[in-house]
């Protein structure tokens, strides 16, 4: 009888890490999905190749919602302005002054990602942008 009890209450507490399993997983992918949402990050350089950014989940007690964001954005300038291949440096688009653009880019993601806007979401966040760092700081409350 002792026996049979022991095995109810195992069974009992696998059932319920299971759930509680479960429902951790269900909760970080919304609230990463409501974040993703809020940042754009989603849809903000999905026009650009090779770019993306990744956001890790801080710990349920924490008041930031991420522990870190970090977003890379190679050139986008042109499609072989990053190659190192000889024959692609040939096929760079000539047409656009890519130190303007890559000035204006740089500005726009330090504005873009402020501290005020990072701070609301993020205890750590990361811009690189062709290969610099351009935004790189941790915020403390």
């Amino acid at each position: 009888m002792m026996r049979n009890n022991i095995f109810k209450g195992v069974m009992l507490g696998a059932v319920f890490l299971l759930l509680y399993g479960a429902y951790s997983t269900y909760r970080d992918f919304q609230i990463k999905s409501q974040i993703y949402k809020e940042l754009e990050m989603n849809g903000l350089f999905i026009n650009i190749m090779n770019s993306g950014g990744t956001v890790k989940l801080d710990n349920r007690l924490s008041g930031n919602r991420l522990k870190s964001i970090e977003i890379k954005i190679p050139s986008i300038a042109s499609k072989n302005d990053d190659s190192k291949n000889p024959k692609k440096v040939k096929e760079v688009n000539k047409i656009i002054d890519r130190e303007k653009l890559d000035e204006g880019m740089k500005n726009w993601l330090q504005d873009s990602f402020n501290e005020k806007v990072a701070k609301k979401y993020t205890k750590k966040i990361t811009v690189w942008y062709r290969d610099e760092v351009i935004i790189d700081e941790v915020y403390n409350k």
